[in-house]
């Protein structure tokens, strides 16, 4: 069977196809502007909030820099409260060590060093000192410098000097 379609009827078939695919493609396009409109939409509140969350980084970044700031402060009086408290402990463990009859002239500490120097009876009360230097857990290392004997007043005394760590 041979089926034709009449002239007028072929061109009403075609018109009606072009019609057909016409809407379709503006349907399709309304579609995509719709889709691309709400894609738009979103970008601009993705955006907005972007930069909110900009805000919010820059003030997170400002807290830990405060915050490494403070540590920072914190580790430095941590550290000044540790050798206040050191040397106080050692002046006081001195000071105990410090036999009768005996007095310390002058103390120098130049880092883990002590120079001490002092006057006394006897030099027995100066190996005493010396033994109870040796004894204390914060000294070590205790050398004899020097020991004159002198006369102060129509009495005999010795100068010493001598030399030891610190152990803390």
């Amino acid at each position: 069977m041979n089926f034709q379609l009449p002239v007028k009827g072929g061109v009403f078939a075609i018109a009606g196809v072009y019609v057909v695919v016409i809407v379709i493609l503006l349907l399709i396009t309304i579609k995509q502007n719709s889709t691309m409109n709400k894609l738009r939409t979103e970008i601009k509140s993705m955006q907005t909030e972007l930069n909110s969350l900009q805000d919010a980084v820059q003030m997170v970044k400002q807290f830990r820099q405060k915050q490494q700031d403070l540590q920072h402060k914190i580790g430095i009086v941590g550290k000044l409260n540790v050798g206040r408290l050191n040397e106080a402990k050692i002046l006081d463990n001195l000071a105990l060590s410090v036999p009768d009859y005996m007095w310390l002239v002058n103390v120098k500490q130049s880092g883990n060093q002590l120079s001490i120097s002092g006057v006394t009876f006897s030099n027995v009360i100066v190996a005493d000192f010396m033994r109870n230097l040796e004894r204390d857990p914060y000294f070590g290392n205790v050398i004899l410098k020097v020991i004159e004997k002198k006369t102060l007043l129509q009495h005999d005394i010795m100068e010493f000097k001598l030399s030891c760590s610190i152990k803390i």
